[in-house]
């Protein structure tokens, strides 16, 4: 198939771009700067009506739309890129003749939080809802997207560098994560169905949902395994100081491998920090 993937220079589009052409298929990426030959060039921002996108989705069998930002903001304004942008993207592959849409969504949409990240998704979806019943559509609504190279990811490592885990609000939130690797799995086969569902909305995660703490905290001990002494000398000591003061703040088995000899001011500073902190 030709496979037009929007975002495509971003986490979730960069590993769909990958696997799908690893299935077979001819993907054009579809990105703000353009790096490999063939890529169109895009402005998400304000390529808001479905005229300059028609002649980039004409010719495309399929359009697996990628385009997703975490914070709103004037440069990367949500209501453009993740509701008015999809929106004439959808209108143009509709007026175009294109067999499939495949949309990357977001778990808890109709959840009802008036936020825009939520807010936009949903109004995307509804754009593609509205669509001709004949093109075929796949709406995937994930949770938090896991993988190596993706930005949860990096903050994890971030965290675990820290020899204390902050909770914000006790780490009540729920999450059920699932890997990069099973969104482009569940869209490769999608695409690769003749007998797929015309319309299908997904919601795809792991089992659960589980507390944003009980989620962290086997991800930051994969970490563990060159523990420093320096900062482990005191960890029982302050772990129970902890405890004993009801903080909403848990010590971390391990986090602090990426400390080593050349860091000695920073695990002194550590130290003294959280002793100073405890004897308050």
């Amino acid at each position: 198939m030709k496979i037009l993937v929007c975002g495509a220079s971003g986490f979730v589009g960069r590993h769909l771009t990958q696997a799908l052409r690893g299935a077979g298929h001819a993907v054009t990426r579809a990105v703000r700067t353009p790096r490999e030959p063939g890529d169109i060039a895009v402005d998400f921002r304000n390529d808001t009506s479905k005229e300059p996108w028609l002649p980039r989705v004409t010719g495309m069998d399929a359009v697996v739309n990628a385009v997703g930002v975490l914070r709103d903001s004037a440069a990367n304004p949500m209501q453009r890129l993740q509701a008015e942008t999809p929106a004439a993207l959808f209108a143009a592959c509709a007026g175009a003749g294109v067999q499939r849409i495949v949309h990357i969504s977001a778990l808890g949409v109709e959840s009802g939080v008036n936020a825009p990240y939520f807010t936009t998704k949903l109004a995307a979806e509804q754009a593609l809802n509205g669509l001709p019943s004949g093109l075929r559509r796949l709406c995937l609504r994930p949770s938090v997207i896991y993988g190596d190279d993706g930005a949860s990811a990096k903050m994890f490592r971030n965290q675990a560098r820290l020899p204390v885990l902050l909770l914000p609000m006790g780490g009540a939130q729920q999450l059920q994560p699932v890997h990069i690797d099973d969104i482009c799995a569940a869209v490769v086969r999608w695409l690769g169905d003749a007998d797929a569902a015309v319309a299908a909305w997904v919601a795809i995660g792991a089992p659960g949902p589980f507390d944003y703490a009980r989620l962290k905290i086997p991800i930051l001990d994969m970490y563990g395994q060159n523990d420093h002494p320096d900062v482990l000398a005191g960890a029982k000591r302050r772990a129970a100081g902890l405890v004993q003061k009801g903080s909403l703040k848990m010590m971390v088995p391990g986090a602090d491998h990426f400390f080593d000899d050349r860091h000695a001011a920073l695990l002194a500073h550590v130290r003294t920090w959280l002793d100073a902190t405890l004897a308050k």
